[in-house]
């Protein structure tokens, strides 16, 4: 029987090499591929820690998928890639994608847990009825008024021949007990300054056409602030942005205090302080 790892082997052909000169041999050998020997080697680890719902040969052959793409997360040092790969397959997130951002930067690899993996991990603590993260744009109707009697509202103009550029993204979540949470809001302004303080890597997904999502995660990020938390969201908060030690364990800035950056000067009305961590490097 083909065993996870044969079938990763098997899962993407080798280019061949040349044949032997003179016509001495036929045969082809296949050339080393680091990223499917690095993945395969750590198959066991990655099933003992992945849950039920994400398999190991899924798990790897999304990560290797995203190898493809950013090859130079293989020059990253492997206490950092591994300890991103690791933490990621514990919380159950598909790494390389809007889940979970692998990012190289100066030899070391970093973990930005991404809106979708917020929102995945949000609906697994049981107590989360529906995860609302959305845009509102220059033609849409809104209003957002705090205080008693206030209220949030969004109509989006699917009618218009141009709903203008986003404006604003925003978020809450409505609870299975009933109600639902504090609405976050996040201006063009703020993500723009997020990005130019944090995205220091040109593989950042602030820059490589993922803005949008990022803008999109700060006011889901914020939202935990306000929804219930499991173990897993509380430890998502802790490693977003994090690199990894020879331990495994998250080389946390020490600026961050559980997933919260603690109170520090910053540009008004852009930027609250902890719409930082995880911001991307």
């Amino acid at each position: 029987m083909t065993t996870r790892t044969e079938q990763l082997r098997n899962a993407i052909p080798e280019a061949p090499t040349s044949p032997a000169p003179n016509g001495a041999s036929k045969a082809l050998t296949k050339k080393p591929d680091p990223a499917r020997d690095l993945l395969a080697s750590m198959e066991s680890e990655f099933a003992a820690c992945l849950p039920k719902m994400l398999p190991p040969d899924l798990f790897m052959r999304v990560a290797l998928t995203g190898f493809r793409k950013t090859p130079e997360l293989l020059e990253c040092t492997r206490k950092s890639l591994l300890g991103a790969l690791l933490e990621t397959a514990r919380l159950g997130l598909e790494p390389c994608t809007e889940q979970a951002y692998l990012i190289p930067y100066k030899a070391e690899c970093t973990l930005v847990i991404g809106y979708q993996g917020f929102v995945q991990l949000m609906y697994r603590t049981g107590q989360v009825e529906q995860v609302e993260a959305e845009m509102i744009y220059e033609a849409d109707d809104w209003e957002d008024s705090r205080g008693d009697g206030g209220r949030f509202f969004h109509k989006p103009n699917w009618l218009a021949e141009d709903r203008g550029r986003p404006i604003l993204a925003y978020s809450y979540a409505k609870l299975l007990t009933g109600g639902r949470t504090k609405v976050e809001i996040c201006t063009r302004q703020r993500a723009e300054y997020i990005k130019n303080q944090y995205a220091k890597s040109n593989k950042s997904p602030w820059k490589t056409g993922s803005f949008d999502a990022m803008w999109q995660k700060t006011p889901v990020r914020q939202l935990q602030k306000w929804a219930p938390k499991s173990a897993e969201m509380r430890r998502a908060l802790i490693v977003d942005g994090a690199t990894f030690d020879n331990t495994g364990e998250p080389d946390v800035d020490p600026n961050v205090i559980q997933g919260e950056f603690v109170e520090q000067t910053a540009a008004p009305d852009v930027a609250q302080p902890s719409d930082a961590p995880g911001a991307g490097q």
